[in-house]
């Protein structure tokens, strides 16, 4: 199954729920395991949502292209995150392979996966702009989850 989602208050609405609802509700939700891919991360609130999984015991990898690129405040939390939970894992993608990661993913128990357009900012998750996404379910899920983990090992 697929589900549209999207911000802005172009598209949300009409049937289609918000990126930031839905992220925030499969991170929640997460049972076991959240996979993150993402090129620039400035949203504290989306990384905290993914410590407080870590405090509920789930395992958290998040890929991202370069940790300079980060904010600082994002740098502390995601660093303070891999020093308190040893299932909380940040792997630098330009690290590790040539070419730039632009990837925006986020996996939950390989069962859910949000892929779109949109950053893991408050304007590309919440409110400012116009992104669209899909929310995939089941198998195709598990496959992304695969592309993640070979990104964050290699």
């Amino acid at each position: 199954m697929i589900n549209i989602i999207a911000t802005g208050e172009l598209f949300v609405g009409y049937g289609v729920r918000s990126i930031g609802a839905v992220i925030t509700e499969i991170i929640r939700e997460a049972g076991h395991e959240i996979q993150v891919m993402a090129y620039l991360i400035t949203s504290p609130d989306f990384v905290d949502l993914l410590v407080s999984a870590a405090e509920r015991g789930v395992s958290v990898t998040v890929v991202i292209n370069n940790m300079q690129e980060q904010p600082q405040e994002i740098r502390e939390k995601l660093l303070y995150a891999t020093r308190k939970f040893n299932y909380f894992v940040v792997s630098e993608f330009c690290q590790k392979h040539k070419g730039s990661l632009h990837a925006k993913v986020i996996v939950v128990d390989r069962q859910k996966a949000v892929i779109g357009s949109a950053n893991f900012t408050k304007q590309g998750i919440e409110a400012g702009n116009h992104e669209i996404a899909v929310l995939i379910h089941g198998s195709e899920a598990e496959k992304v989850a695969r592309l993640i983990n070979r990104a964050a090992k290699l």
